[in-house]
């Protein structure tokens, strides 16, 4: 399995290779320029989630001159466990060796933020409600469908040629300017996600040496 870049890494080590003992039976979704793999009634959700996916890596690869082997699983929640590197349903994570594993169907614990928004800063949801409303419901899919693209910065930073400064803010940042959505509609939300409140950080950098912790 190789390295495709050119950082002179050359070939992937152990530590960087995919691990593919979580995609087994899982549906092998579409062609694109990573592994997609999902449970079968989200497959349709998966397709877009990775074609954002996509858009995002020829961003990023010819932003940072780099592009990892990676793999997309796109989850039911009966699929979750045993597969997510974190316990909640909904909640994206990157477990390490290679898998961005995401959610495909709403979760209690994106709806939970509807309510945070309105207790701590009740002027922004009238924002969340513009960007979000659904049948007459605030529907946070949307956002957390980015957070594919905040899971790819983990992979790049892994990998140990990026280096993100403030690096949930960055990788935020990313998911919003590869996806060329209005800041607006994600800000309120990626702040309570992030644990974060400032929106600037300085530009990724290409670091050898760097630890793969998140």
């Amino acid at each position: 399995m190789s390295f495709r870049g050119t950082s002179g890494q050359g070939m992937m080590t152990t530590a960087m290779a995919i691990d593919p003992t979580k995609h087994a039976g899982l549906e092998r979704v579409g062609d694109f320029p990573f592994a997609v793999f999902a449970s079968t009634d989200v497959v349709p959700r998966a397709r877009d989630i990775a074609e954002r996916g996509a858009r995002a890596l020829r961003f990023l690869g010819s932003a940072l001159d780099v592009e990892p082997e990676l793999a997309l699983l796109v989850l039911a929640p009966d699929d979750w466990e045993g597969r997510a590197s974190h316990p909640v349903y909904g909640m994206p994570n990157y477990d390490g060796a290679g898998n961005l594993v995401v959610a495909g169907a709403p979760s209690d614990f994106w709806r939970g933020f509807v309510g945070l928004v309105a207790e701590t800063q009740p002027d922004a949801l009238s924002m969340l409600t513009e960007a979000y409303k659904v049948d007459g419901e605030i529907d946070l899919s949307p956002f957390f469908d980015l957070l594919a693209i905040h899971e790819m910065g983990h992979r790049l930073h892994q990998v140990g040629v990026v280096r993100f400064p403030r690096l949930r803010t960055t990788t935020a940042g990313i998911s919003v300017a590869s996806t060329r959505l209005p800041s607006a509609c994600t800000t309120p939300v990626a702040r309570w996600y992030s644990g974060v409140s400032g929106t600037g950080s300085a530009s990724p950098t290409r670091n050898s040496s760097l630890p793969s912790t998140r």
